[in-house]
């Protein structure tokens, strides 16, 4: 499944399209899995893949995958802590 980004000022928030238009480029998401939050000014390298519900705080780096349930941060980003969703 694609995935269309939608940005704020905080936080990029996700939906089920297949692309979005940002600064007149068109972005591809196939590397985004459901629940997803990258945080504002981060970067999620080539070929990197963001399982479901993790979370990239403001302004980090993504190298290398991102397992499901946890937060991120730091360049290169490093496990936080686990996310917990109620």
């Amino acid at each position: 499944m694609n995935t269309l980004v939608r940005i704020t000022t905080t936080f990029i928030l996700l939906a089920s399209f297949s692309a979005c238009v940002s600064n007149e480029k068109i972005i591809y998401l196939q590397n985004l899995e459901d629940g997803v939050w990258i945080g504002a000014k981060s970067v999620v390298c080539p070929g990197v893949v963001c399982k479901s519900n993790s979370v990239l705080a403001v302004s980090w780096v993504a190298s290398k995958d991102l397992e499901a349930y946890f937060i991120y941060q730091g360049n290169p980003a490093m496990k936080l802590r686990t996310r917990i969703i109620s």
